[in-house]
């Protein structure tokens, strides 16, 4: 299983007036400088996180991921002006009996959009339940 999350904060970040201004087609859950995190520390930044895709395979994930950016390319300048910070983080689950994890080929189109946007990319392997 493949996530494909927008990550995006930022010191003084407005979130929910950004949220009012460009609307995403997906939900986004905001999060406030200074409330607890996952793990009860508190928020350095404002920023919320939005799930663009869940698909089994990549090459389905990243087509998600393509459409939603090119979608939504005026939120991205106005974050890029704002001096937000972007982040696509693909998240694969990765089985620890597996003596090779799956390779994942992001395209060169949605690097350069990427790019262009200035959202960096980001990987994360989590166990699967039956590793544990």
């Amino acid at each position: 299983m493949l996530d494909s999350v927008l990550r995006v904060f930022g010191k003084d970040f407005d979130v929910e007036g950004f949220l009012k201004q460009y609307p995403l087609s997906i939900p986004a859950e905001p999060y406030s400088k200074g409330e607890p995190d996952l793990l009860g520390n508190p928020n350095i930044d404002s920023g919320f996180d939005a799930l663009v895709s869940e698909q089994i395979e990549p090459e389905d994930n990243l087509a998600h991921v393509r459409v939603f950016l090119e979608s939504s390319t005026e939120a991205f300048e106005a974050l890029k002006t704002m001096g937000m910070t972007c982040i696509i983080d693909i998240g694969c689950t990765v089985d620890a009996q597996e003596q090779c994890a799956q390779s994942i080929n992001i395209p060169v189109d949605i690097m350069a959009l990427c790019c262009k946007l200035n959202i960096s990319i980001e990987f994360s392997a989590y166990s699967s339940v039956a590793a544990i």
